[in-house]
């Protein structure tokens, strides 16, 4: 890059598989899904996760999958399980969270640092893994403000936490948009803002230059929850700045997964009016282009607040 000598990592036979695992319908679900995210189709079954929960949150390589911080925690402590994305089977694993009980987490990976950020009720702990070993969470540094649920979004050197939710009695969504440099330590600094304030949850997808964050709830206050935020946002990841609307998105609250080309989103509640209605359903985008969500195909069962990774995501450009 012009100040330092990095190994190439782009081209190394990533498939463009997808695994969309785990959330609610209401029951709490283990089941891990598989899509092909350049072709048009139906998931089918991967494998099954160690137990059953809700708002845990994915990173992965071009390699490993590894799944986290599920809500309820079935074990004294909080963990992380992993998987191998280009073949079929059950999670195994990894090591506990560096902090217990963090659900609630966004994530953000490269090559080989997987970062989460952020937890319920409302706290700014980012921790790492390192993907290729087992183990433990360790401390990377902290968000701007303390928030839980933000969308993740990564180009290979940079990681992106996107909005959220203040958990405390005020009760309110999060507009801001933070910035770290995945393979450094350190604290996070203000990128921007995005259009609106919004819960995207796992609901984000990005290529090596694009970002681009789903909608999810908008609270205004105790109680006071809105679903009929069905607008996207985009932003360029190696520039700081504002948010600009993408286009419109059907299925909220879903989990995102993508290629450098295109980004999927499975599984949530219907946008607009009727958005209490959890759907199977999986919709697509071009991240280079702007417009609404287009038909893809259907997940295995309908799941809310599940989580999603990829073995071609926009972290793997990692040069």
């Amino acid at each position: 890059n012009g100040n330092e000598w990095r190994q190439f990592t782009y081209n190394q036979g990533q498939s463009g598989r997808g695994v969309i695992m785990g959330g609610m319908d209401p029951a709490n679900l283990k089941n891990m899904d598989l899509i092909n995210i350049p072709t048009l189709g139906n998931a089918t079954n991967f494998g099954d996760l160690l137990a059953a929960g809700y708002i845990a949150t994915s990173v992965s390589s071009g390699t490993r999958g590894i799944y986290g911080g599920r809500y309820p925690s079935t074990t004294p402590v909080s963990t992380n399980e992993y998987f191998t994305l280009a073949s079929n089977g059950n999670s195994i694993y990894f090591g506990d969270l560096h902090i217990n009980g963090s659900y609630g987490k966004g994530a953000a990976s490269d090559s080989t640092r997987g970062l989460k950020a952020g937890y319920y009720n409302n706290n700014n702990a980012i921790e790492y893994i390192t993907m290729t070993t087992l183990g433990n969470g360790q401390d990377f540094g902290d968000l701007t403000e303390g928030r839980a649920y933000p969308a993740g979004m990564n180009n290979g050197i940079r990681g992106i936490f996107a909005g959220g939710f203040d958990g405390t009695g005020n009760q309110l969504s999060k507009k801001t948009i933070d910035v770290v440099t995945v393979q450094s330590l350190g604290d996070a600094v203000s990128f921007g803002d995005l259009t609106r304030s919004c819960i995207p949850l796992e609901s984000a997808v990005s290529s090596s230059t694009r970002g681009v964050c789903g909608s999810g709830e908008q609270y205004n206050g105790p109680g006071d929850v809105n679903r009929m935020q069905v607008h996207m946002d985009y932003i360029t990841l190696a520039s700081e700045g504002n948010a600009i609307e993408f286009g419109e998105i059907e299925n909220l609250e879903g989990a995102g997964v993508s290629t450098l080309i295109r980004g999927c989103y499975g599984g949530g509640v219907l946008g607009g009016p009727g958005g209490q209605s959890i759907v199977n359903t999986i919709s697509f985008i071009t991240i280079s282009t702007t417009g609404g969500t287009v038909d893809f195909g259907d997940l295995t069962r309908k799941s809310l607040y599940n989580s999603g990774c990829s073995d071609s995501h926009g972290g793997l450009g990692g040069f």
